[in-house]
C-alpha cells in the first residue's frame, strides 16, 4: 500500500493476518496527512491475532504528520488481537475515536506518538472499552508531547474492565517551549471508569519538565471512577499515582494505588499516591504510607469542594 492511501469503511472488514501498511522507500522523513484506516459510520473493522496496522518507521521522526493507524468516525473498531504500531498524528497516534466505539479485547497498540495527546488512544466524543490487550510495551511505548501517552479521553468515555497501559510516556519539546506535560498513563477531561485492569510504569521522558499525574490526571471537567484495578510503579513530578485539578472529581472504592513516585512531594518522602490540587494552593495529599487500599473509600469533588475518606492533610476541606 502506497503513503498517503487510505482505506475508508462503510461496511464490515475483518483482518485475519498479515500487515496492513503505509510506506514510502525514500528513508528520509516525508509528509503523511492521512490514517491508514478509517471506519466510517455504518462500518465496522475487526482485527484479529497476526494482523498488524503499521506505517513505516522513517515517519516516527517527522512533526508534520497527522497519520492515524486507525480513526473511527462514527463507526466500530473492534480489536480482538495483532499490534498497531509506528503510527504518528496530531493527536491519536494509534487510535483516534472522534465519533462511533472501539471494543479492545486483546492486542497490542504500542510505539505510536502524538504531538498533542493520545499517543496511544484518543477518545474525542466517542466510547473506549477495554477488557484486555495492552497499551504500552515493555521496550517500545507510546509517547504525547503534551498530554495522555497511553490514553486521551476529552468528551467521551473510556471503560477499562481488563488489559495494561503501562511505560507510556508524557515526553515534553526538545525546543524552549516548555507546557507542562500531564498524564503519563492516562488524561482525563472525560469520564474514566476502571473496574479491573493495571496502570503502571508510566512516565516523564523528560525531567525538567514539571509533569503532573504520572499514571491518571484528572482535568478540571474529569471525572475518574476508580473501583478496582491497579495503579503502582508511575512518576510524575507531581503525583505519582493520580493527580486531580481544582474542579475535577475522583472516587476511590475499590482498588490499589501503590509504589508510585513523585519527585516534587517532599512530605512524602519521593512517593505519591495521589495529589489534588485546590485553587491556587498545592495541597499534598499522600495517602497512608503511599498505598491506598482496596478497602480505602476516597472521593474528591472540586466542584462542591467536598471529600470523604481518608486523608492525611488535615487541611483539605
Amino acid at each position: 500500500m502506497e503513503a498517503g492511501v487510505t482505506l475508508k469503511l462503510d461496511s464490515g472488514i475483518t483482518l485475519n493476518g498479515g500487515d496492513f501498511y503505509s510506506t514510502k522507500e525514500e528513508p528520509y522523513c516525508f509528509e503523511i496527512n492521512e490514517p491508514i484506516v478509517v471506519v466510517n459510520t455504518g462500518g465496522t473493522l475487526v482485527m484479529r491475532e497476526r494482523s498488524a496496522i503499521i506505517h513505516d518507521d522513517s515517519i516516527l521522526s517527522c512533526s508534520n504528520n497527522n497519520a492515524n493507524g486507525v480513526l473511527i468516525n462514527g463507526g466500530t473498531f473492534i480489536m480482538n488481537g495483532g499490534e498497531i504500531c509506528n503510527n504518528n498524528a496530531e493527536i491519536g497516534g494509534g487510535v483516534y475515536v472522534k465519533s462511533g466505539t472501539f471494543t479492545m479485547n486483546d492486542g497490542v497498540i504500542d510505539s505510536n506518538e502524538a504531538q498533542n495527546g493520545g499517543g496511544g488512544v484518543y477518545v474525542e466524543n466517542g466510547t473506549f472499552t477495554m477488557y484486555g490487550g495492552q497499551i504500552g510495551d515493555t521496550y517500545y511505548s507510546n509517547s504525547a508531547s503534551i498530554s495522555g501517552g497511553g490514553v486521551y479521553v476529552e468528551n467521551g468515555t473510556f471503560t477499562m474492565y481488563g488489559g495494561k497501559i503501562n511505560n507510556n510516556k508524557a515526553r515534553g519539546f526538545t525546543d524552549d517551549y516548555k507546557p507542562p506535560i500531564n498524564g503519563g498513563g492516562v488524561y482525563v477531561a472525560g469520564t474514566f471508569t476502571m473496574e479491573k485492569g493495571e496502570i503502571f510504569g508510566n512516565y516523564d521522558d523528560y525531567l525538567y519538565y514539571p509533569l503532573y499525574g504520572g499514571g491518571v490526571f484528572v482535568d478540571d471537567t474529569g471525572i475518574f471512577n476508580m473501583k478496582g484495578g491497579n495503579i503502582y510503579g508511575n512518576f510524575a513530578y507531581y503525583g505519582g499515582g493520580v493527580y486531580v485539578l481544582t474542579l475535577g472529581t475522583f472516587t476511590k472504592s475499590g482498588g490499589t494505588i501503590y509504589g508510585d513516585y513523585g519527585y516534587f512531594d517532599p512530605k512524602s518522602n519521593y512517593y505519591s499516591a495521589v495529589y489534588v490540587f485546590i485553587s491556587e494552593m498545592p495541597m499534598f495529599n499522600l495517602l497512608r504510607n503511599n498505598t491506598v487500599g482496596p478497602n480505602d473509600s476516597l472521593s474528591y469533588n472540586g466542584t462542591t469542594g467536598k471529600t470523604s475518606g481518608y486523608w492525611d492533610n488535615p487541611s483539605v476541606p
